[in-house]
């Protein structure tokens, strides 16, 4: 944190304005480039997953647990009549 308020400086709204005007036309003129020419798109990297793979044993449970489960329920039942 120190680093960032040591060496940057506050950013005008006018100079923010004036010095990003080329990227609208720039979006434009890539969007219908890539258009025609696809196989260049192919290139660019792609987003990584950000989602965590499930595996079987995070959502079913196994089924030593199950009936374990099922017996612990049973037993508390007859303890409760």
């Amino acid at each position: 944190m120190d680093l960032a308020a040591a060496h940057s400086t506050q950013m005008s709204l006018k100079g923010a304005a004036r010095g990003q005007w080329w990227r609208a036309p720039m979006i434009v003129l890539s969007f219908f480039f890539l258009r025609r020419f696809p196989a260049i798109a192919g290139l660019f990297p792609v987003h990584g997953v950000r989602l965590k793979p499930l595996r079987a044993g995070d959502v079913v449970p196994e089924a030593k647990v199950i009936e374990q489960q099922q017996n612990n329920h049973s037993l508390d039942q007859e303890k409760t009549l």
